[in-house]
């Protein structure tokens, strides 16, 4: 009998519990290596998520893949065995937590939902208090990130942030996906207590891109506008069906008026 994978994506394969189960029945859930940090030097390597992010979820690329390639093999994979409906990460630089919730409960919580959850995160305003809880060491790390994520470097999205301080602010040059992992003391420190399905989000510091890293993004982002540009080419030539089905609907159920010409009339 073949063995089947503990992160195969889909629904029937394994029970989805509740953070609270997980205590309840003295459950630790594993994460999927995908979503974990890169392998140190000495131990198996496994694949792993290459992000930047200040750039939607659109951007993540897997190791295995071409630099030019973004990322949807695992997209639907469970992030943990066995599967969970919620989970809470950590950032390791900021004073946010992040919830992640299971699109479809009946799967649960998937590497894409949680990579999505991050980025949604990531572009949220921030109140003026979650500055004010910074140092005046931290405080001017975010201001100098404030400025030069709205630039025109590369490696950042540049006006299109608008204003307003967001919470990708607040990483500084730590900028990087650096994964996920369980961490039960920073977690105590962090919450007071050990909470359930709770993990810490490292963050990365962001080099300087090489020539190929700007020319392989610089590609992507070009692949991405034109997927977004012919879907929306896509949702308005459907609108303009339905609009032309709808006229037309319209128009048949219009009655038919018959005239009488004057002639009709004098050949009577």
């Amino acid at each position: 009998m073949d063995h089947m994978d503990e992160f195969t994506p889909g629904p029937n394969y394994g029970p989805v519990l509740e953070p609270f189960l997980t205590r309840v029945l003295q459950v630790k859930p594993k994460l999927n290596p995908l979503i974990m940090p890169a392998s140190e030097i000495g131990e198996p390597e496994h694949d792993y998520l290459k992000w930047n992010m200040l750039w939607a979820s659109n951007m993540v690329q897997r190791s295995s893949d071409g630099p030019q390639t973004s990322w949807s093999e695992g997209r639907s994979s469970p992030a943990t065995f066995p599967r969970i409906t919620s989970m809470r990460l950590l950032p390791s630089l900021l004073p946010f937590t992040i919830e992640i919730f299971a699109r479809d409960p009946d799967i649960g919580v998937t590497c894409g939902d949680v990579i999505d959850a991050i980025s949604d995160s990531m572009r949220k305003h921030s109140g003026q208090s979650d500055f004010d809880s910074l140092s005046a060491a931290r405080k001017r790390i975010v201001g100098e990130a404030y400025r030069h994520n709205r630039s025109r470097a590369h490696g950042v999205p540049g006006g299109a942030l608008g204003d307003g301080l967001r919470r990708m602010d607040f990483l500084g040059l730590e900028t990087m996906f650096g994964g996920i992992r369980y961490d039960e003391t920073a977690v105590r420190r962090v919450c007071g207590e050990i909470l359930p399905c709770t993990w810490i989000l490292d963050c990365t510091t962001r080099y300087p891109m090489t020539r190929e890293e700007i020319s392989a993004q610089e590609a992507r982002e070009a692949a991405l506008r034109l997927e977004e540009e012919e879907r929306e080419h896509g949702r308005r030539e459907r609108e303009r069906e339905r609009e032309a089905r709808r006229q037309s609907r319209r128009s048949s159920r219009v009655p038919t008026v018959l005239t009488v010409n004057d002639d009709d009339d004098d050949d009577e």
